[in-house]
């Protein structure tokens, strides 16, 4: 799983973490905190110990949708190796959200499928789709090219 967060980011602390330096050539920013979350899975770095002291899986979307909570996380091990739930706060906010879903195994070998409440989210500029490089280069993409 390759999550492109933007460069602002980046330099505030937020990295992402691969198993292997192969990924790191291809321009990807990625940093391991520990070997063993290294040699598990695709993760991102979480602010609260407690949180990884669980082995959630926490994915910032944005710096706006950390402010508010937004986090993106897979409870269990066995979970990340079948699917993604965006989770919000509260269900007044669910209703107003973006939902993230990959139903099995064979999506996620080959993209992230969005489901979102309306085409009007769709244009303000959240791209989470799997198509290449060319992607990244215009917005905030969510890509996921190798199966977890």
């Amino acid at each position: 799983m390759l999550v492109v967060l933007g460069l602002e980011m980046v330099t505030k602390g937020w990295v992402l973490v691969a198993p292997g330096p192969e990924v790191v050539t291809k321009g990807w920013v990625l940093v391991a905190p520990a070997p063993e979350v290294v040699a598990r899975s695709w993760v991102l770095v979480v602010p609260a110990p407690e949180v990884v002291a669980r082995r959630w899986v926490l994915v910032v979307l944005a710096l706006e949708m950390v402010a508010k909570g937004w986090v993106l996380v897979a409870p269990a091990p066995e979970v990340v190796a079948r699917s993604w739930v965006l989770v919000a706060p509260g269900p007044e906010v669910v209703a107003r959200s973006w939902v993230l879903v990959a139903p099995g195994p064979e999506v996620v070998a080959r993209s992230w499928v969005l489901v979102a409440p309306g085409p009007e989210v769709v244009t303000k500029g959240w791209v989470l789709v799997v198509p290449g490089p060319e992607v990244v280069a215009r917005s905030w993409v969510l890509v996921a090219p190798v199966a977890l």
